[in-house]
């Protein structure tokens, strides 16, 4: 997901909190306690979204198009949905 790592972002990603670092990586590696996972290991038997109900739930669904945080990703980003070109810009610049 995230291409062209420096030693510095590893660095910085493990001088985080416990609780925020066991987020990234959740994010980072799909296993979260959203549906899709969730489903997968036999948790829960619907994989959609419980905010918007309109695709599967997972990581990347809550952070680039999931309709109940636009208004959050536009007070972010500027952009209500997050394609791949506008996450690859951000994370390569940040």
């Amino acid at each position: 997901m995230i291409k062209n790592r420096t030693r510095g972002q590893g660095k910085e990603l493990l001088g985080l909190p416990r609780q925020v670092l066991r987020l990234v990586v959740g994010v980072l590696t799909g296993h979260t306690q959203l549906n899709r996972h969730l489903c997968i290991t036999g948790v829960v038997t619907n994989p959609f979204c419980e905010q918007c109900g309109e695709a599967i739930e997972s990581a990347m669904h809550y952070l680039r198009y999931c309709s109940s945080f636009s208004s959050i990703r536009r007070a972010i980003w500027g952009k209500d949905i997050l394609y791949p070109l506008i996450l690859k810009q951000y994370l390569l610049e940040g």
